[in-house]
């Protein structure tokens, strides 16, 4: 059985252009920046960013590229779990996250901080994201590390 390929590092131009229609009627940045999704993170604007994830007609660079915007805005929102005061958003952004770990191998390793065992010193997100590695690594990826 051949190798997957492996996962996204980084989200492509085409993704973010996508995204700037959907999410921002063209009124986004439109244009790659190294902050990009730092630009674009609106934690009051979760849910809206996960019913467009979850509608299924994303090209998974599209898809690679809202998580980032996803993960930014719940990070942004404050502790794991108290988003824009509504404990739901995790849950759901931990089943989108377990559904495409693969292609999300990387963000999730990138946020999880391996090996960090001070939260003080962490991402608010890093402990959800370190469930996630916990749950989605297995030892085939290990060729992605």
């Amino acid at each position: 059985m051949p190798n997957p390929p492996s996962p996204p590092h980084c989200e492509s131009q085409s993704a973010i252009a996508t995204l700037d229609r959907l999410l921002f009627a063209g009124n986004g940045t439109g244009e790659y920046s190294q902050d990009w999704d730092l630009i674009v993170t609106d934690p009051n604007r979760l849910y809206e960013f996960c019913d467009l994830y979850e509608r299924g007609d994303l090209d998974s660079d599209t898809k690679f590229a809202l998580m980032l915007v996803i993960l930014v805005s719940l990070d942004d929102g404050g502790r794991d779990g108290e988003i824009a005061g509504d404990t739901g958003s995790v849950a759901r952004i931990e089943e989108l996250l377990r559904a495409d770990f693969v292609l999300h191998f990387h963000t999730v390793r990138h946020w999880a901080l391996l090996g960090e065992s001070d939260l003080k010193e962490t991402f608010p997100i890093t402990p959800m994201m370190q469930r996630m590695w916990d749950d989605g690594f297995r030892e085939e990826y290990r060729q992605w590390l």
